[in-house]
C-alpha cells in the first residue's frame, strides 16, 4: 500500500493527563515517519501522485520547522532554567543545523503549488529530506537519552502540564518557512513572532488555491 494515501495530520492537543515533553515527542515521532513516507513513496500512486508528493513535501516543511521553532522555545529554555547550558546549547546547535536543511526546503517550495514541487525541485529536494531525516534520527536519538530524562526528572509534573497547555500558542507564533540565519525564539519578542508568522503562514493561502483550481 502506498505511503501517500493520506496526508499526515497535524499535532496531536494535550489531554489532561499528559505534559509537554510527552507531546513533543510524539510530534517527533510522527515527523520520523512523514520523512520515511517520503523518502519511500511510491510514485506509481492512484490520482495525482505528484501533487500527493507536493502535499507531503510541504507538510514536511511547515512541521519541521514549527517544531524546531517551538522546541528552541520550550526545551531550551527549561534546560537554561534548570541549570544545564551545555546540553542546551548543544540541543539549540542541533536545531540550527536542521533548520539550514529545512530553510533549503522552504526555498523549493516557497509560491509553489504541491503539485510542482517535485517538477521544479526534484532530485534535489530529495536528496535534502533524505539528509534532514538522517540528521533527525541522530538528534532525536540524543534527545531521547540526554534531554528527555533531565526534564523529566528536574521540572515538575504541573510546570510540564502547564506548558502542555500552552504549546498550540508556541506553535502559532511558530514561523513554518525558516530562514537559514533565523535568530532563537528568545532574541525576538512574542508580538514580533506572531505577526511574523501569520504572514508567513499567507504565502501558503496562494500556493493552496492554485493547486485546487488545477485539479479541477
Amino acid at each position: 500500500m502506498s505511503s501517500l494515501s493520506a496526508e499526515p495530520g497535524g499535532p496531536r492537543m494535550p489531554t489532561e493527563t499528559e505534559d509537554v515533553i510527552v507531546l513533543l515527542e510524539d510530534e517527533d515521532a510522527s515527523i520520523q515517519r512523514m520523512l520515511f513516507d517520503f523518502c519511500h513513496r511510491d510514485e506509481k500512486t492512484e490520482g495525482d501522485g505528484a501533487a500527493l508528493s507536493g502535499d507531503l513535501a510541504k507538510s514536511i516543511v511547515h512541521r519541521c520547522a514549527v517544531q524546531d521553532e517551538v522546541k528552541e522555545e520550550v526545551v531550551v529554555g527549561l534546560l537554561e532554567e534548570t541549570g544545564h547550558r551545555d546540553i542546551a546549547e548543544r540541543v539549540a546547535d542541533n536545531s540550527s543545523k536542521r533548520r539550514e536543511l529545512v530553510a533549503k526546503l522552504a526555498e523549493f517550495e516557497a509560491g509553489v503549488s504541491p503539485r510542482y514541487i517535485q517538477v521544479a525541485a526534484g532530485d534535489e529536494f530529495d536528496a535534502t529530506v533524505a539528509e534532514l531525516a538522517r540528521l533527525l534520527d541522530q538528534h532525536l536519538a540524543y534527545e531521547r537519552e540526554e534531554v528527555g530524562p533531565v526534564l523529566r526528572r528536574e521540572v515538575s509534573a504541573e510546570r510540564r502540564k502547564e506548558l502542555a497547555s500552552e504549546l498550540d500558542r508556541s506553535r502559532r507564533r511558530a514561523d513554518p518557512h525558516p530562514r537559514p540565519d533565523q535568530k532563537a525564539p528568545s532574541d525576538r519578542s512574542v508580538v514580533s513572532r506572531r505577526v511574523h508568522a501569520a504572514m508567513s503562514r499567507l504565502r501558503d493561502v496562494g500556493d493552496r488555491a492554485n493547486h485546487d483550481l488545477g485539479r479541477r
